[in-house]
């Protein structure tokens, strides 16, 4: 909790999509751009509006080497010098990209730059991309100072990996090799669209819709007094064979 940016107002959404941090400084990404805060002192620093003619651009990762700062949009790469006025957007240009779509992450490692884009990981050498191999990844984390693409988002303590494993749990690999599943006891999200009561159980639904679909995954949680069991949306989908969004109603057969 920031006071200062939660009570402030100002037109612009608030929004933080993620943070980076280096020495003293957090790297806010925010809707409306970078965002820099001073830990120790706990007070905001600096400002950048980083899109063309200083304007607003959402900005959803950010990643700092030793001399450049990386800011990340949904399918474009911002890419500033350190030593520079950086407050200034004209000190900002975009960096071209080894493909197109959707940017799911940067992180630095070894003052290398990493990207992923469409499942692929990639690195950026000097001002060219290479591929950083041929698997299909979904996070890009850093671990013990180094890069560790993978499926999840995964960090390390004491030598384990802990990986936050979406439906499957909390998954934990100690160093012996040897992997230990935390599910914990609760309904898979928080979004309750619909509750339906039959048979003595709380069954919970999550879908829902407006002018147009949520597009949430499909999935039935059930409380039945004492402890929740939940179908999930891989449980479902493998049954019917196709795609399954927005649950509205459930019934319960007798």
């Amino acid at each position: 909790y920031i006071p200062d940016l939660y009570d402030k107002y100002t037109p612009l959404s608030k929004y933080c999509h993620s943070i980076t941090v280096r020495d003293s400084l957090a790297y806010l990404a925010m809707d409306y751009g970078v965002q820099t805060f001073h830990i120790r002192k706990r007070e905001f620093v600096n400002t950048y509006f980083i899109g063309p003619e200083g304007k607003e651009v959402p900005v959803t990762h950010i990643a700092v080497t030793n001399q450049v700062i990386y800011a990340a949009g949904d399918s474009t790469l911002y890419a500033a010098t350190l030593t520079d006025n950086i407050v200034d957007y004209s000190y900002w240009s975009e960096i071209p990209l080894p493909d197109k779509g959707y940017i799911q992450g940067i992180a630095q490692a070894g003052g290398i730059l990493y990207l992923l884009q469409n499942n692929t990981c990639y690195s950026r050498q000097g001002q060219q991309w290479r591929l950083y191999n041929n698997n299909s990844y979904h996070s890009l984390n850093i671990v013990d100072g180094k890069i560790y693409p993978a499926d999840y988002p995964t960090t390390s303590h004491d030598g384990e990996l802990w990986t936050a494993a979406g439906e499957q749990g909390i998954i934990r690999r100690m160093v012996t090799g040897e992997t230990v599943t935390y599910k914990l006891d609760g309904p898979l999200n928080n979004l309750p669209y619909r509750l339906h009561f039959g048979q003595e159980q709380l069954f919970m639904l999550a879908g829902g819709r407006w002018a147009v679909q949520n597009n949430r995954p499909g999935c039935v949680m059930r409380y039945d007094g004492s402890s929740w069991h939940n179908i999930t949306n891989e449980d479902i989908v493998r049954q019917v064979g196709g795609v399954c969004i927005d649950f509205m109603n459930a019934a319960v057969d007798p």
